[in-house]
């Protein structure tokens, strides 16, 4: 089986950016995050 998996999906600065693994977010930057995630 073979999966296909996108990169932070539903942050739209995020998303498909492979720079972000392993890397946190500024104060700035988690705040708009989340704000696209409510659920989290």
């Amino acid at each position: 089986m073979l999966l296909h998996t996108k990169t932070d999906n539903g942050v739209d600065f995020m998303m498909g950016v492979h720079a972000w693994h392993g890397k946190e977010p500024n104060a700035e930057q988690l705040k708009s995050a989340l704000e696209q995630k409510p659920e989290l």
